[in-house]
C-alpha cells in the first residue's frame, strides 16, 4: 500500500475484509522492515506489537477505529 492508502486508514479495512471473509481468528503479516515502509510498521506495532504480526481479531476489534 502507498503512504496515501495508510492516510486515509485503508489498512484497517483490509485486514478486516481478511477477518471477515475468511473467519480467520488470526491474521500473520511477515514482512522485512526497511525505512520505506515506516507507515506498515507503525500500522503493525498498534495492531500487533510489531514484527513478524500475528494480529488476533479480538484484539484488533478492540483497536480499530470506529
Amino acid at each position: 500500500m502507498s503512504c496515501r492508502a495508510f492516510a486515509r486508514r485503508i489498512e484497517y479495512q483490509c485486514l478486516k475484509i481478511l477477518f471477515d471473509r475468511f473467519g480467520a481468528e488470526t491474521v500473520e503479516l511477515n514482512f522485512i522492515p526497511t525505512p520505506r515502509n515506516s507507515p506498515l510498521q507503525e500500522f503493525l506495532q498498534v495492531v500487533a506489537g510489531g514484527s513478524p504480526a500475528t494480529v488476533e481479531r479480538e484484539g484488533f476489534e478492540a483497536k480499530c477505529p470506529a
